[in-house]
């Protein structure tokens, strides 16, 4: 039997327990880990839950992990999502990481280098440096836009960030000195999302490979009948915040001709809760509940119980609760952009054109009485859902980095 291939792997975020990018580095190390040994740098926060559960891992090759401080309040400042202030942090972070990925390399050997996590572009971390090693880096995000079309459901405050953002990001994009080494020297870039790659490929030696940066766990799911709703029941699920447009949510339930046969409930907090109450109130509707921010567990069965997701974001990466919503034959209502639009089509969902917000109320709406008129429709695409899912089980995408890997070294 020949040796398993070694992996060095710089994931910054990556723990049980959590959701989001923490989960997505967690769930890849241990997809991964069923083909490789991975010996993976991350942040201490995560040591604690880590180390309860290392030794039962249900893997082939349990991973060996290594920990690097950020300090408390680069950690702090990670919870907020990626302000400027965070990257001065997490760069030092890269940094200290390079460190501990050249001395391990002085006593043992390794077969690929991997940059996994954060998924932004902008912060490529380092180990690009170390030479005579290949080395891949990705999922890689962060390349999408704010359409300017959608500026009106921001407030003044969003309206002033994501301008800047878009411009700064536009140059970003194509000077940011280290993403482009790193692009360079990559062996293989992987994309979390379609809208990087004419400007990736521009840099790889090899067309980029698009891989959604989430997935699903393959699981033995209970599926219990859906509640026979006398009403078609959508579920929300985000952070209340201008790019999650939770407004076209809104306004698109007020627009329907079947509002005394609709529910919205809306799972989620954020900056833009109250103004978002106050619109609820404005727009008339009485179907719309609020949650708060409450549980993973409790969402999910939110999620399972309802009829349809429905995903407004114009500005995300491909986003954990599509796949938990398509694990639970709950079909997914969306843009056709970022990581998502790539996943949901006419099988599993429903989702529209990014063109502007009053097109997108309209086109909502109008899909929502089809499915409200059409209920044949609606069973058709929750039936899809198990199909789509598939495609995106954790253990397939970890074969997948695999093979990619391999190609590394041909």
């Amino acid at each position: 039997m020949s040796k398993p291939l070694k992996i060095l792997v710089s994931a910054f975020a990556c723990g049980p327990k959590w959701g989001s990018e923490i989960g997505m580095g967690w769930n890849w190390v241990l997809s991964t880990s069923n083909y490789c040994k991975l010996t993976v740098i991350t942040e201490s926060y995560f040591q604690n839950d880590i180390e309860e559960v290392v030794s039962e891992l249900d893997v082939k090759f349990i991973p060996d992990f290594h920990y690097v401080d950020i300090g408390e309040r680069g950690r702090e400042l990670f919870w907020k999502q990626g302000s400027a202030s965070f990257y001065n942090y997490y760069r030092k972070w890269q940094k200290q990481a390079l460190n501990v990925a050249e001395s391990m390399i002085e006593k043992e050997s390794f077969d690929i280098i991997h940059q996994l996590n954060m998924i932004g572009y902008r912060e490529p971390g380092y180990l690009w440096r170390i030479k005579d090693i290949p080395f891949v880096f990705g999922p890689v995000g962060g390349y999408n836009q704010f359409p300017y079309s959608f500026f009106s459901i921001l407030n003044f405050r969003d309206k002033i960030f994501y301008f800047a953002r878009n411009v700064i990001n536009k140059l970003q994009m194509h000077f940011l000195v280290r993403p482009l080494k790193a692009y360079k020297r990559a062996n293989f870039v992987i994309l979390a999302t379609p809208s990087g790659d004419k400007i990736v490929s521009k840099y790889t030696k090899k067309p980029p490979i698009l891989l959604s940066e989430t997935g699903a766990h393959k699981l033995v799911i209970d599926h219990k009948p859906k509640l026979e709703n006398d009403k078609l029941v959508l579920v929300w699920v985000g952070l209340i915040a201008g790019r999650k447009a939770l407004p076209i949510a809104l306004k698109s339930i007020a627009k329907s001709k079947y509002q005394n046969k609709l529910v919205l409930k809306v799972i989620g907090d954020g900056p833009n809760i109250d103004s978002c109450k106050t619109l609820a109130v404005n727009l008339g509707l009485n179907n719309v509940d609020w949650y708060g921010g409450i549980p993973n567990d409790e969402t999910k069965k939110v999620i399972a119980d309802a009829d349809m997701l429905f995903f407004t974001s114009v500005l995300d990466a491909t986003s954990t609760v599509v796949f938990e919503a398509l694990q639970a034959d709950t079909p997914v209502m969306c843009h056709d952009t970022c990581g998502f639009g790539n996943v949901i089509d006419e099988t599993c969902g429903v989702k529209i054109p990014l063109k502007n917000v009053s097109s997108s109320i309209q086109m909502f709406s109008q899909k929502i009485d089809e499915l409200i008129e059409h209920p044949q429709k609606l069973q058709y695409i929750k039936n899809g859902c198990k199909v789509k899912i598939k495609d995106y089980y954790w253990n397939e995408k970890g074969e997948k980095l695999y093979n990619i890997y391999k190609k590394c070294l041909m």
